[in-house]
């Protein structure tokens, strides 16, 4: 907990959510775990070029536990996909 800066106001501070795995043994998607802190939403987004990064968005989504499964299908048109998670 965190005091802001108006009298009495509290922030709370969440640690970043972390990729705890990646698992493309299934073809065609992929399987990402990620470790979050439940109430605070977060976003994963993929692009295909780590060179010049478009990035677009996977899912903002919240958690209620402290991890989070999403199956990613993967496009033809993209067989590599790159990954980051956020706040």
């Amino acid at each position: 907990v965190l005091i802001g800066p108006e009298a009495g106001s509290l922030w709370q501070i969440a640690p970043t959510p972390q990729l705890a795995n990646l698992d493309p043994l299934v073809p065609g998607e992929v399987t990402l775990d990620i470790e979050a802190v439940p109430g605070f939403p977060f976003t994963i987004e993929a692009t295909p070029d780590l060179v010049a990064p478009s990035w677009s968005n996977v899912i903002t989504t919240n958690t209620t536990g402290e991890s989070y499964r999403l199956t990613d299908p993967v496009p033809p048109s993209a067989p590599i996909r790159y990954y980051r998670v956020f706040h």
